[in-house]
This record gives structure tokens, sequence and C-alpha cells, in this order.
């Protein structure tokens, strides 16, 4: 059924990390902001050794010393938050965690614009806290899968509408779109986002969603016919 369904697709939404982009990215700038540069790779590398998501796996790489953390938590479409050992709260994630969650510090305007430059050269960024202290931000890029602009053109040769939705940020979503080659894009996206989007388009025509199974699982349950690709088809089929 799911077959035949996908068949009479006319839109065709996905994710960006991991689906039109390789999913393997590298650190590419790590800057200390307070304290110790060492103490605060082994804190980021702990934290994001406990997730599975694509930009967590190079961050995770950047040393192999661990620290003890309790309470940890995914915040969807936002970052990490855990407790450490002497009972503070530790955030690491994107700027939107950090503007939004309840209890999370505020970055001065240095940190921000920091973050936003890197963001603007296409790159992911993830800020990582400890107490009231910012202590680090680093940024990790993806590229673009060799051969998604070839299946998108072959795609809308075929009357399919591409459009790309991401969680991440406009700079690296707009640069990814246009090496892809998609009819459309929408950035900064929560997996709950996604999901309202996939119900819009599926009353304009039978729609299709792919992605990641952990983070779009909602957005794939959403659409005329889902495609769980990559980390965590169970989850997405519970």
């Amino acid at each position: 059924e799911a077959l035949e369904t996908l068949a009479g697709v006319k839109t065709l939404l996905t994710d960006k990390t991991g689906t039109l982009t390789r999913g393997e990215m590298s650190v590419t700038d790590f800057t200390a902001l307070s304290g110790d540069g060492e103490t605060a790779k082994t804190l980021l590398a702990s934290m994001e050794a406990n997730s599975t998501h694509p930009v967590a796996i190079p961050l995770a790489a950047l040393t192999d010393a661990r620290v003890e953390l309790t309470n940890f938590e995914v915040l969807p479409g936002k970052g990490l938050r855990a407790v450490s050992a002497d009972g503070k709260s530790v955030f690491a994630g994107n700027r939107r965690l950090f503007e939004t969650e309840p209890g999370a510090p505020k970055p001065d305007e240095k940190t921000v614009n920091a973050a936003k430059t890197l963001e603007n050269e296409g790159k992911s960024v993830v800020l990582l806290s400890c107490g009231s202290a910012f202590l680090a931000l680093a940024a990790v890029a993806d590229t673009l899968r060799p051969d998604s602009r070839a299946a998108v053109a072959e795609l809308q040769k075929h009357g399919v509408q591409v459009v790309m939705l991401t969680g991440d940020h406009e700079g690296a979503a707009k640069k990814i779109a246009a090496a892809a080659g998609v009819d459309g894009y929408r950035a900064g996206l929560l997996p709950k986002d996604k999901e309202e989007i996939v119900a819009e388009y599926t009353k304009t025509g039978v729609t299709a969603m792919v992605g990641d199974g952990i983070n779009d699982a909602p957005a794939l349950a959403r659409a005329d016919v889902g495609l769980a690709i990559g980390a965590g088809t169970g989850v997405a089929v519970e």
C-alpha cells in the first residue's frame, strides 16, 4: 500500500542532515569562551557522546576523556541537557536552546555574534554552558551527498516538487538548498514544525516525507508516505 501511494507522490519533503547531505560532519572551529579549553572539550565530548545526532558524532570525538553526567535529556531541535558531578546544569546546543529553554543561561552579544558569523558560513554551531558560564563554542560542517543533486533533478523531471525542511539555521540551509537544486526550503524548524508543514502539504496532494527516524518521526507519521533513513528507523516505526 505504501509503495502504491508513493507512486502518486506530488511533493517530496526532505530533511537535510544525513538525507541530502552526507551526515558525516567534521569540527571546523572550536573556541574556549572561559576557563580551560581542554576541560571544555572533555565536557562537550561527554555530553555529545550521549546523542546519535550527526552533529554530535564529531563533537564526541574531540577527546576520549569523559566526565560523569546525570539526568541526561535530549531537547528536540535544540540540543542536550545534563547535570554535572557538582550539581550544575550543563547545556550543549544551538542558539535557539539558549534563547528559549528555561534554566539555560543567556549568551552575551559577543558570543551571539561569533555564532552568527559561523552560521553565515553554512556551519552548525553548538554552544556549551555549565551553570551560568559559557565554556565553549564549536562549529561543524556537512557536505552534500554526491548524488543528491541528480536525485532531486530526476524527481523534478517526473513532476515531483522537492522541498527541504531542516532544523538548521538559515545560512546552512540556504547553502545546501542551492547546491541540491531543491524547489524550496524551510529552516529553523522544530520536529513539531515539520509535522505541521507536512500536514499543510498533504492537503494539496499526495506527500512523502524522508528523514531521520528519531527527530523526524512525527513528520514521517503525518505524511502520506514516510521514508525513514539512517539512524532510528525502529524508533520511527514505534
